[in-house]
């Protein structure tokens, strides 16, 4: 007896997923990086491209066809020996008539095996082109070479340049504060006239609290101008008796300019991320492409599998004389390949 579940179905919705995953990344890479791999990636995408059409119409326009036109030749055919089946099992023919029942019934067989053998050569046929496909598909290398290509080379850049970046983006804060105490220092000794009583001397941040004998500040005020002149301690690397204004001003323009410098640097860095990024993005549309392409073939060769399984079903039936079961392995096969068929046919 047949039995329908030998035959195993392909998730055609994985599958169509998968062709046109291989598509969308293939297709829409934005570097230059790995190039030899990306190329291989659009080579294997006209490929699976042309199994997709093959496959297909083999099913639809094919082995379909083909099994359902042979269908009603096999019903003709196994109706014939079931009635000359009854001939030679009722007796009463003379020995001759016998010879002639016999000899109809050998050629019907004859037939019926000839048109067995034409649909399975069909669908042997298919297996051998399919699956020469296939053979060229599994054999682009893409996985493999993206290792040995250094793909942890560019991920370690890609972490140099973030903590560059990290480290630019806190010296570039620690100067804006610094720079921002500055300005509120100076902004408050000019507010209270100090450089001038002071003349081109301010004092250190140590006996600042002296300016309480010069002039009335509050506590947070002088707070403020300790933080300033702090802060130009920290950038000049230490001073002597004293702060001039002149400095101080020269201290303020120092740190913008150096602010301007690293920020300078960090848009360097930043475009030069960018780039990383965008070329990591395709190698991971890259290792998309070989994941979707082991689904394609893995969904396929289920289907192929079948199709073997089929004819082997074919080779054994006719050798053990089951002729009878022939038709019901035909309905099996077709009811198989439609099922693939409305498979296409759905959204994915």
């Amino acid at each position: 007896m047949t039995d329908n579940s030998q035959f195993i179905m392909p998730n055609i919705v994985l599958l169509r997923k998968a062709v046109k995953d291989v598509k969308s990344n293939a297709l829409n890479l934005k570097t230059e990086y790995l190039k030899p791999i990306q190329e291989k990636c659009e080579r294997l995408n006209l490929y699976i491209s042309d199994l997709d059409n093959d496959f297909q119409g083999a099913i639809a326009n094919n082995l379909r066809v083909k099994i359902k036109n042979e269908s009603t030749s096999i019903g003709v055919y196994l109706q014939s020996l079931g009635e000359l089946s009854e001939v030679i099992s009722s007796g009463g023919l003379s020995q001759e008539d016998m010879q002639e029942v016999i000899d109809e019934e050998n050629k019907i067989k004859a037939d019926l095996k000839n048109t067995v053998l034409k649909v399975k050569t069909l669908f042997e046929s298919t297996v051998t082109n399919l699956s020469g496909k296939l053979v060229n598909i599994q054999d682009v290398r893409i996985q493999s070479d993206i290792f040995e290509s250094g793909k942890s080379q560019m991920e370690d850049k890609k972490q140099s340049l973030e903590s560059d970046i990290n480290t630019l983006t806190d010296k570039k804060n620690s100067l804006n504060k610094s720079r921002e105490d500055l300005i509120k220092a100076m902004d408050l000794l000019r507010d209270k006239n100090l450089f001038e009583t002071l003349t081109d001397l301010l004092p250190t941040g140590d006996d600042i609290d002296k300016i309480n004998e010069i002039t009335t500040m509050t506590a947070p005020e002088i707070e403020i101008v300790k933080q300033g002149l702090t802060a130009f301690k920290k950038w000049m690397q230490g001073v002597g008796e004293g702060f001039k204004y002149s400095r101080l001003q020269q201290a303020r323009l120092e740190m913008e300019a150096e602010i301007n410098n690293i920020d300078g640097q960090i848009a360097y860095k930043n475009q030069d991320l960018d780039s990383v990024k965008e070329a990591l993005r395709d190698v991971s549309k890259m290792e998309s492409v070989d994941t979707a392409r082991n689904t394609v073939v893995e969904e396929v060769n289920k289907a192929l599998g079948s199709f073997t399984t089929f004819c082997n079903s074919l080779d054994t039936l006719i050798a053990i004389n089951m002729y009878s079961e022939i038709g019901k392995l035909y309905q099996d096969q077709l009811q198989y390949l439609n099922s693939i068929i409305q498979e296409y046919g759905k959204p994915i």
